[in-house]
């Protein structure tokens, strides 16, 4: 039986956040590296939900793990703009790792939240304004 070779997965930091002119056609622009891909990696198992306290306390799909990766995931591989509410999801993360914890598949999901963040708060876009 033939090897067969593994594909290797890109892992996607977040390298900057693009400015429009208009401030809700803000787009986010990755730079590449090779090893796993954060973004598509999730399973979307949604075992992370219960676990989120900001899901527990919201109720809403943007507001665990799981649904901001399948957010982001859309923002990314679609090219939508960066909502104030994407943008609120992404701050209201606690970043208490609760949810890799209890991840299937060990996403180191903080990580990417935490880069996102950084970039964010490059380009002057916070939570609040």
């Amino acid at each position: 039986m033939p090897k067969t070779k593994k594909k290797k997965l890109k892992k996607h930091y977040i390298n900057s956040v693009v400015e429009a002119s208009d401030p809700t056609e803000r787009r986010i622009n990755f730079k590449e590296y090779t090893n796993n891909d954060l973004i598509k990696a999730c399973a979307n198992c949604s075992m992370c939900r219960d676990e989120c306290p900001t899901y527990v306390v919201r109720e809403a799909e943007s507001f665990f793990a799981g649904g901001r990766m399948r957010i982001l995931r859309t923002i990314v591989e679609r090219g939508f703009p960066i909502t104030d509410d994407f943008v609120e999801a992404m701050y209201l993360c606690t970043t208490c790792k609760q949810c890799e914890d209890i991840c299937p598949i060990d996403l180191k999901y903080v990580d990417l939240i935490e880069d996102l963040r950084a970039e964010l708060v490059k380009e002057g876009i916070g939570p609040y304004g």
